[in-house]
């Protein structure tokens, strides 16, 4: 139960922030980053590789969208609510969806740390390991027009977990 508690309020922080943001002027909208991102997941460990099939590289390729919102800034720290929905696998014939729900913090180098819910369909027969949670740290390279992040994700499970590296660009 406890469990069941921490995995809907992880998935509902992000929605009820960014139902927030789009209705209520107290909180101060700073601008919204949306982008492609592409990048790699390493497979480390025995869940997901079995899981999958024994027959594939556990290293795949990603490609996806992020929507990226930035609330609440000042001159040091900013928020982020960030959805990240991907595709994986499909070099290999695969198709494995992931989707996940960010909250976090960018700092003004650029630097970024975020956490949230992931939802992954890596074993569709067993939907009790579809859910995760994700964390991600990364590097935001900001210029006049356009941001290029550079991202490392790991989604841990219990004998082992998702490792995944992306990058893209967006524009304001």
């Amino acid at each position: 139960m406890k469990k069941t508690i921490i995995i809907v309020l992880l998935t509902l922080v992000p929605t009820i922030a960014h139902a927030r943001l789009n209705n209520n002027r107290r909180l101060h909208l700073v601008e919204k980053a949306d982008g492609p991102r592409i990048g790699m997941t390493a497979l480390a460990g025995n869940p997901y590789h079995e899981a999958l099939s024994k027959d594939i590289t556990p290293v795949f390729s990603q490609f996806g969208w992020q929507f990226e919102t930035r609330f609440a800034a000042n001159e040091d720290i900013t928020g982020l609510i960030e959805w990240v929905p991907l595709i994986g696998g499909m070099e290999q014939g695969l198709f494995i969806p992931s989707f996940s729900a960010l909250i976090g913090l960018r700092i003004r180098q650029g630097f970024d740390i975020a956490v949230g819910p992931n939802i992954s369909i890596t074993d569709p027969e067993d939907p009790s390991k579809w859910l995760s949670l994700v964390f991600a740290v990364g590097q935001t390279i900001k210029t006049k027009s356009f941001s290029f992040p550079i991202h490392l994700a790991v989604v841990p499970k219990k004998d082992g977990a998702r490792i995944s590296l992306l990058t893209g660009f967006s524009w304001r």
